[in-house]
C-alpha cells in the first residue's frame, strides 16, 4: 500500500531526529520553482525567491546611508524607493558632474585597500600590485585609511584630477556592513568552517580566512554603494569593481611594449561595457566563474539538485564565482550590492558560513534571478598568461581594449548554464558567445 503524505513526513522527521539529516521540503520546492519559469526584470531586494526560517536582525536599509543628492535622476529615484523616502522629490539628483570625466561616458573603477595587521608581508605585496592598478589611464575612486592615504596618492604618477582617495571609513570595521561583525569574523565563522563536511580530497575554500580578510571581502559591496550614491564625482553610469591585487604581474612585465603594458594603457573599452550592460540591464552585474581546478568537482555539484543548497555545512559546494572584478551600470551595481548584503544578513541569521564572499555570491545569484551574470573560465591569450596554472582569468582583461572586439568574453545567465538541470531555463536575454556583439 502506498504511504500517505503524513506517513512520509513522519518518517522524514524520524530520520532527521535519529540520523541528523535535515528534512527541508520547503527549500527544495523553492529551488525547483526558481527554475520553473523565465524570470523577467528585477526581483525586489526584500523578496528573494529562496528564504529561510529565521529573520535577520538587520537589513541594508538599517546601516546604509542615503545621499543628500546623488548624481543622476535614476539613482535618486532608486535611492528614494530603497530608503522609502516619501518626503524627497524623486527627480532630485545632481545633473552636472563635480569633475569633468576623463572622456564622455567613461566608466569609473572602484577599489579599496586597508591594513591587515595579521599579514604585514602580504600587505607589502598588495601595495606593489596596487601601484600598477592605480596607474591605469582611467578615472578611479579608492577607499582607504588615513594611514595609507598619502602612500596611495603618491602612487599615481599622472592625472591626479581623475584619482579620488576617500578616507571616510578609517578602518575596515567602520564600513557600514562590517559594524558589529568583528566577533562574528574572529570567532563564530572559523567554528562554522571547521564543521564543513564532505570535502573529500578537495577543499575549494582552501583555508580559514582571518577576520580582516573576511571583513575586507564583505566590505566591497558597501564601498560600491557609497561610491555610486555619495561620491560619483565624475558622473559615471558604468562601473568596474577591481580588487587591490588584481594585477599580479611584476612591474617589468607591465612595461610599455609588453602585452600587460598594453592592457594597462588601454584598460577600458567603453563598447565592451555597453555590451555587458545590454545583457545585465539595470538588474545586476557580470562576474567571473572560477576555473574547474578551483571549484568543487562533480557533475551538477552546484545545480539546484545539489545538497549544497539544502544541507547545512555543505554550502561549500555552491562555490563558483571569483570576486576580484565585476562590472555593471549604476543601478545594476546598486541592486547587486544591497542584495548581497541582504543575503549575507539572512544567511548569517540562519547559521550559514559567510566569511567567504564567494559563498554569499552564489546564494545571491540563486535568490535573485538576473542579478549575477557570469563569464565562464577559459584560457586567456598566451601573452597575458600570469604564470599561475588556471589563474589567468579572462575577467582581468574582459573590459580592456586589448585584443579588440573579438576578445569580448562569453557572458551567461547562470540559471541557464549552471543551476537549472538539463538546460531547460531560458534567460530573459540570450547569452553572449565569445566575440558576439
Amino acid at each position: 500500500m502506498a504511504q500517505s503524505h503524513a506517513t512520509r513526513l513522519l518518517l522524514c522527521l524520524f530520520i532527521t531526529i535519529c540520523v541528523g539529516v535535515p528534512f527541508q521540503p520547503r527549500r527544495s520546492t523553492q529551488l525547483e520553482q526558481i527554475c520553473a519559469k523565465t524570470h523577467v526584470g528585477i526581483t525586489p531586494w526584500n523578496a528573494p525567491l529562496l528564504t529561510w526560517d529565521k529573520k535577520a536582525k538587520r537589513s541594508p536599509r538599517d546601516y546604509l546611508e542615503p545621499a543628500k543628492k546623488p548624481y543622476g535622476k535614476a539613482v535618486a529615484r532608486w535611492q528614494r524607493k530603497f530608503f522609502e523616502q516619501s518626503d524627497i522629490d524623486s527627480s532630485d539628483g545632481e545633473s552636472k558632474p563635480e569633475i569633468d570625466p576623463i572622456r564622455t561616458g567613461a566608466p569609473t573603477l572602484i577599489t579599496m585597500i586597508y591594513e591587515n595587521p595579521l599579514k604585514e608581508s602580504t600587505m607589502r605585496e598588495y601595495l606593489r600590485r596596487f601601484e600598477l592598478l592605480v596607474n591605469i589611464h582611467e578615472q578611479i575612486i579608492v577607499y582607504t585609511s588615513e594611514k595609507l592615504a598619502d602612500v596611495i596618492k603618491k602612487m599615481r604618477k599622472e592625472d591626479q584630477d581623475h584619482f579620488i582617495v576617500i578616507t571616510k571609513f578609517d578602518s575596515v570595521w567602520d564600513i557600514p556592513n562590517n559594524k558589529g561583525q568583528k566577533e562574528n569574523f574572529e570567532n563564530i565563522q572559523p567554528k562554522l568552517y571547521k564543521e564543513f563536511d564532505g570535502f573529500g580530497a578537495f577543499n575549494p575554500l582552501g583555508r580559514i580566512m582571518d577576520m580582516y580578510q573576511s571583513a575586507i571581502y564583505n566590505a566591497k559591496v558597501a564601498v560600491i554603494f557609497d561610491a555610486i550614491t555619495q561620491n560619483n564625482k565624475f558622473g559615471s553610469d558604468k562601473w568596474l569593481w577591481a580588487d587591490c591585487g588584481l594585477i599580479i604581474v611584476k612591474a617589468e612585465k607591465a612595461a610599455p611594449g609588453t602585452a600587460w603594458g598594453e592592457v594597462l594603457s588601454h584598460f577600458f573599452d567603453d563598447d565592451k561595457f555597453e555590451r555587458s550592460i545590454r545583457l545585465t540591464g539595470n538588474s545586476g552585474v557580470v562576474v567571473q566563474e572560477y576555473g574547474a581546478g578551483d571549484r568543487p568537482r562533480g557533475a551538477d555539484i552546484d545545480s539546484i539538485t545539489s545538497d549544497g543548497w539544502t544541507t547545512p555545512r555543505r554550502e561549500w559546494k555552491t562555490f563558483r564565482y571569483l570576486a576580484m572584478v565585476w562590472a555593471g551600470s549604476s543601478l545594476g551595481m546598486l541592486e547587486w550590492a544591497v542584495k548581497f548584503m541582504q543575503t549575507f544578513d539572512e544567511m548569517d541569521a540562519n547559521g550559514f558560513y559567510v566569511a567567504r564572499e564567494e559563498v554569499v555570491m552564489s546564494y545571491t545569484a540563486l535568490r535573485y534571478p538576473n542579478t549575477v551574470f557570469s563569464i565562464p573560465y577559459y584560457e586567456t591569450n598566451t601573452p597575458l598568461q600570469l604564470g599561475f596554472p588556471g589563474r589567468s582569468y579572462p575577467a582581468r582583461t574582459a573590459w580592456s581594449a586589448y585584443g579588440g572586439r573579438a576578445t569580448a568574453p562569453p557572458i551567461n545567465d547562470p540559471l541557464s548554464t549552471v543551476y537549472c538541470p538539463g538546460g531547460v531555463y531560458q534567460p530573459q536575454r540570450p547569452n553572449l558567445r565569445m566575440g558576439e556583439w
